[in-house]
């Protein structure tokens, strides 16, 4: 708790990614299926160790920073935004007001 709250702009990009958790696993797995599954590039079991968390760590920061970028402009992510609209029955609002 001390290192966050001394150093809290180094966890911001937590935040973001938090703040998407859902459209971020979503797409997360997307992707993976892709890559590893056979109606993808069928990489399962064709990649080591290493090489597959270099895959996990690469893709997580990407996530990451196009989380960051998404924050930025919008109250939460896409399929968040869903989320709040069936649990609220009206239609979110996405822009953040400034």
């Amino acid at each position: 708790i001390l290192l966050m709250d001394r150093y809290s702009f180094k966890f911001k990009i937590f935040q973001a990614v938090g703040k998407l958790s859902i459209s971020n696993y979503l797409f997360q797995s997307i992707v993976s299926t892709i890559l590893f599954y056979s109606y993808g590039f069928g990489l399962y079991n064709k990649v080591s160790v290493e090489t597959g968390l270099m895959i996990a760590v690469v893709f997580f920061i990407i996530q990451a920073f196009i989380s960051m970028i998404w924050i930025q402009k919008y109250e939460y992510g896409p399929i968040e935004g869903i989320w709040r609209a069936f649990s609220y029955w009206r239609k979110p609002i996405w822009k953040k007001n400034r």
